[in-house]
């Protein structure tokens, strides 16, 4: 938990209790408390975006981002 964490302040620049906080809405999983820190969307929205994303942390990221800003674009594995 301590290093899930780090790297979640690391990667948000979100303090010690902001990280604590995205992390336990993200039940512990620490890849979809980093989607829901740079996107600002629920623990389900973000583990949604990974499960079509095949858990690649930056693609759900950037789907989630350009579903946004209107410019969704089709996940192609």
């Amino acid at each position: 938990r301590a290093r899930a964490l780090r790297i979640l302040s690391a990667e948000t620049g979100l303090d010690a209790g902001a990280a604590r906080t995205a992390l336990d809405a993200a039940n512990g999983d620490v890849r979809v408390a980093l989607v829901m820190s740079k996107t600002k969307r629920n623990a389900a929205e973000a583990q949604a975006a990974l499960n079509a994303a095949k858990g690649i942390v930056q693609r759900a990221i950037d789907e989630l981002n350009e579903t946004e800003t209107g410019n969704s674009k089709t996940f192609s594995p």
